[in-house]
């Protein structure tokens, strides 16, 4: 093995354990001395006495009530 073919190679496992800076977000987290609170909303798609929720009717809740009422703590939707 060559000079150059070994710098090569102990190049290329040296570059094998770098790893690229984390594309995520930071998550917001609360203070020691603050506590946090979730809320989970479950809707369904049956009505109790009636024919089931349509898709069309499920995005017209959305955007007329939903995302108003909860674009500020919307996430993940």
């Amino acid at each position: 093995m060559t000079i150059k073919t070994g710098v090569m190679a102990a190049a290329l496992l040296m570059l094998a354990g770098c790893t690229a800076p984390s594309q995520h977000a930071a998550v917001e987290t609360c203070k020691a001395d603050n506590q946090m609170q979730q809320t989970t909303l479950y809707f369904g798609l049956n009505r109790p006495a009636g024919a089931q929720i349509t898709g069309n009717e499920w995005q017209q809740f959305v955007d007329q009530d939903v995302t108003p009422a909860l674009s500020r703590w919307l996430n993940g939707i």
